[in-house]
């Protein structure tokens, strides 16, 4: 079956830190109680996103030029956001039959949402100050497709009483799991900006989407290192061409238990229990170190 949530007032941020120069800003004006653009127009012939002006390039300071500059990092908690998920479900059941019962489904789905503010305080995660809807996309944590397999085994009751000692009413069941990664983007580690984006400003794109990853994606070194030249910093002054879809290694998990109750009295047992997590042995790992200046 096919399934859609939305999601509303989820915490963002608003940063009253942000700059403006390299592009002219929306920001909220108490004053007129709305939102506005703000612009901020160097003198002729001199370059207008410096680190010596910015100070004078916050939303504070062109609000009030006086006692704007004097403020550091300043976040506005908001509950403005928006997430949309769709998806479809797939299952099948086989009722126990000769002892055995097997389930499986398969989901497809997609989660597109408002970047948001896991930690207010530590600085915005924003590419474009003041500008959210450009960061609107996956989800964190968004797997596109997820099968589950479960299988649960009885043992029957043997006739023998040795065999029926031995062998009678285990179970013996397995769970199986996997799932495709989540979402991440790759950063350059400082504010290429120039505008007090908090070292999140995206990296530099140079090769096709298929050509950032290693051959075998390998969890030791699953992005291309520097030296392939598939990522670099950005000019100052300039936003990254790169994004936020490159998608992260995939898990696999596989647990198994065995179990029997043994009838100590009347209303009495005693149940045994073994049980295997990751059976595999599989590291399944986490999204790589996306910072290019980062040398893990």
């Amino acid at each position: 079956f096919f399934f859609s949530s939305r999601r509303r007032h989820t915490r963002c941020s608003r940063d009253w830190s942000s700059d403006v120069c390299s592009s002219d800003l929306d920001g909220w004006d108490p004053g007129l109680g709305k939102m506005r653009r703000f612009s901020f127009r160097p003198a002729t012939g001199t370059t207008c996103s410096t680190l010596t002006n910015f100070p004078e390039r916050r939303l504070l300071a062109l609000l009030n030029p006086v006692d704007g500059p004097k403020f550091g990092y300043v976040e506005d908690v908001t509950d403005d956001g928006t997430q949309n998920y769709h998806g479809m479900l797939l299952s099948v059941q086989r009722r126990r039959a000769n002892g055995l019962t097997v389930q499986a489904n398969y989901t497809y789905a997609h989660c597109i949402g408002d970047p948001g503010d896991s930690q207010p305080g530590i600085g915005t995660s924003a590419q474009y100050p003041g500008r959210r809807f450009f960061e609107r996309g996956n989800c964190d944590g968004d797997k596109r497709q997820v099968v589950n397999f479960s299988t649960v085994y009885a043992t029957p009751r043997f006739a023998g009483r040795v065999l029926q000692a031995l062998a009678s009413n285990w179970q013996i069941s397995g769970i199986v799991r996997f799932q495709t990664g989540s979402y991440f983007a790759v950063v350059s580690g400082a504010d290429t900006c120039l505008c007090g984006a908090q070292g999140n400003n995206r990296a530099d794109q140079l090769v096709a989407d298929a050509d950032v990853y290693t051959a075998d994606r390998n969890p030791n070194q699953y992005l291309k290192p520097a030296s392939a030249r598939a990522f670099a910093r950005p000019a100052a002054a300039q936003w990254g061409t790169g994004h936020q879809n490159y998608i992260g290694p995939w898990e696999l998990n596989i647990n198994t238990a065995l179990t029997r109750k043994f009838q100590v009295r009347e209303g009495q047992n005693v149940e045994f229990r073994a049980e295997a997590f990751n059976v595999p042995n599989r590291l399944n790992a986490n999204n790589p170190i996306a910072t290019i200046n980062n040398p893990n």
